[in-house]
């Protein structure tokens, strides 16, 4: 994949699912390669993959690209970390930087609570430029959705902001969860559903 990779300098998009490697092994590597040889890509679409080890490489490519959609889709982004907010923060400040970065993904990586760390994105110099930000499946409480919208509401996004939040945990507590989207609805247009939490146990067994 790398050797291809690099033979490939005008590449656009690449989407890669499910890659497997050998205990031991890493995937930084493959974003070391976009990093250095992919400077023209605008889509990377990475899903079904540890990338828990990779945040180096991440922020390095961040630093390299001109990336308008980024979806690292159950990607398990911070499972070894030892710091798990620190190491999103670090992620959100480079991504701010992309000034180009209209769409992003990190659906399934179990953000949780550190999801209000998301609200950065916003706060500024610079403020992130995204349209669309896509946090479904990251077992989200209310109560963190609250203190997100909290957050969120006093950096503003500059543009109405797509939030996709299906598949999270809103029966948990309704009345909060209501409360929540109430105070993102004046600046954002938001993707909720019905969803009970008793689903995230049958989507963790089938996925194991």
């Amino acid at each position: 994949m790398t050797y291809v990779l690099r033979h490939s300098p005008h590449l656009t998009s690449l989407h890669l699912a499910g890659l497997r490697l050998p205990t031991g092994s890493s995937l930084s590597p493959l974003l070391t390669t976009l990093s250095e040889c992919n400077h023209c890509l605008k889509t990377l679409i990475l899903e079904d993959m540890k990338l828990s080890d990779c945040l180096t490489e991440i922020l390095n490519l961040l630093k390299n690209c001109q990336l308008e959609e980024l979806r690292f889709n159950d990607c398990r982004l911070l499972e070894t970390c030892s710091n798990k907010e620190e190491s999103l923060l670090q992620l959100v400040t480079a991504l701010k930087k992309v000034s180009s970065l209209h769409t992003l993904s990190l659906a399934q990586n179990r953000l949780a609570r550190n999801v209000c760390v998301l609200a950065e994105l916003f706060s500024g110099p610079p403020s992130s430029s995204m349209k669309h930000l896509d946090i479904s499946s990251n077992f989200i409480q209310p109560a963190e959705l609250l203190e997100f919208a909290k957050r969120l509401r006093t950096y503003r996004p500059p543009h109405k902001l797509i939030i996709d939040l299906r598949k999270n945990p809103a029966d948990r507590d309704p009345d909060t969860w209501d409360a929540a989207l109430q105070r993102l609805r004046p600046f954002t247009l938001l993707l909720s559903m019905g969803w009970k939490s008793t689903n995230m146990m049958v989507d963790h067994i089938s996925n194991m």
